[in-house]
């Protein structure tokens, strides 16, 4: 199979995405602020992907002084594969969030892309090595039990949404405190339960 660029929509005569989940920007001029000099050349060539969160490859995009970051597989999507019926997603085939060639991407629901493959098995496996973690006073008297860590730093900062920076410090922090043993945080000693 050979590889095909096509224009990025929003991006035509800046940057192409291909079948095989590259992304070139194109060839062009500049003129310079001050109106005065020659435009310079800004010649074609392959971005490198980053990997952004999520493990998926993402590039930064820049138009008009402005840069934005995409994420490639939807680039890739957008620009090769129909969605007739608006589905909102695209799933990886293969599983592999960095292998973004066009056969391996499809238009989904999320509801499908969140069911998809192995995903089940992996958040059971995930729920397994989950550790239940105990507060208890700084002289060892149990105060309360926690199925996880970041149930506890929930409980700890009053949030009941685990997204927030503060939670997610206050859980680092809490696991800190279980894996040093004896370790005080927040004004109570922490372990995990066996």
């Amino acid at each position: 199979m050979t590889e095909e660029w096509r224009d990025i929509a929003g991006y035509d005569d800046y940057y192409q995405v291909s079948s095989f989940g590259r992304v070139k920007s194109l060839e062009r001029y500049i003129q310079q602020s001050d109106g005065m000099k020659a435009p310079y050349r800004i010649p074609p060539k392959i971005l490198k992907p980053k990997r952004a969160k999520g493990g998926y490859l993402a590039v930064n995009l820049s138009k008009n002084g402005k840069a934005h970051h995409h994420r490639i597989h939807r680039m890739v999507a957008e620009a090769f594969i129909p969605n007739p019926e608006g589905l909102p997603s695209v799933n990886h085939k293969n599983e592999d969030k960095t292998d973004n060639r066009v056969e391996n991407l499809e238009w989904c629901t999320q509801a499908y892309n969140n069911d998809y493959g192995t995903r089940q098995q992996r958040v059971q496996i995930n729920q397994k090595q989950r550790r239940a973690v105990c507060m208890m006073s700084l002289d060892g008297e149990v105060l309360r039990d926690f199925p996880t860590c970041l149930s506890a730093a929930r409980y700890i900062t009053g949030e009941s949404s685990g997204k927030s920076q503060r939670v997610r410090v206050t859980d680092n922090n809490i696991r800190r405190a279980c894996r040093l043993h004896q370790h005080k945080a927040y004004g109570y000693r922490w372990e995990f339960q066996q």
